[in-house]
């Protein structure tokens, strides 16, 4: 870890000090960067997903002298907003934090057994946005096959828990 955040750290310096987008969080700081101003040209309605990624082309060419030509912007908000406007950054927020504040409100266990298991899909439904919003922070939210599947396969598992334990949990004890 320590060696990680070093060369992470030194990434960040070169990035700096020689405008050099070579490495991964060089490319990733240029791409947020032009995210930021394709976002603030299209504010509401977003560039659409076609010229988003032709002005995300242009920008880093202009900024870091080599075209970076990625499917996203490496962060789940920046990429929403470019190509869907806030709407679309709505939407990526509530898809990653609507199933945590549903499973809180919907699941009322009344015994010990239920409560725990409650507890227990609370903690995987926070644990998994958690993750996969770090992931979206500096990659892809959703958009990849294997990972959607498991981000829906854990929700669907946090969920099938709390109603164990809303409806079985009397006849557990």
């Amino acid at each position: 870890l320590s060696a990680r955040i070093a060369t992470t750290a030194q990434d960040a310096g070169v990035f700096v000090h020689h405008n050099d987008a070579s490495s991964p969080l060089g490319s990733r700081l240029v791409l947020w960067q032009c995210g930021l101003e394709i976002a603030a040209e299209y504010p509401l309605s977003g560039a659409g997903i076609g010229k988003a990624q032709s002005l995300m082309r242009e920008c880093t060419w202009r900024m870091a002298n080599r075209e970076l030509a990625y499917s996203h912007f490496h962060n789940m908000l920046i990429d929403a907003v470019t190509k869907g406007g806030m709407l679309q950054a709505l939407a990526a927020l509530l898809t990653l934090l609507f199933p945590v504040w549903a499973l809180f409100r919907w699941s009322r266990p009344e015994t010990d057994v239920g409560r725990k298991l409650s507890a227990y899909s609370k903690a995987l439904a926070i644990g998994t946005a958690i993750v996969f919003g770090l992931s979206g922070s500096t990659g892809i939210f959703l958009g990849h096959d294997v990972h959607d599947a498991l981000y829906l396969f854990i929700l669907i598992l946090a969920f099938q828990i709390a109603s164990a334990g809303n409806r079985r949990a009397a006849s557990w004890q």
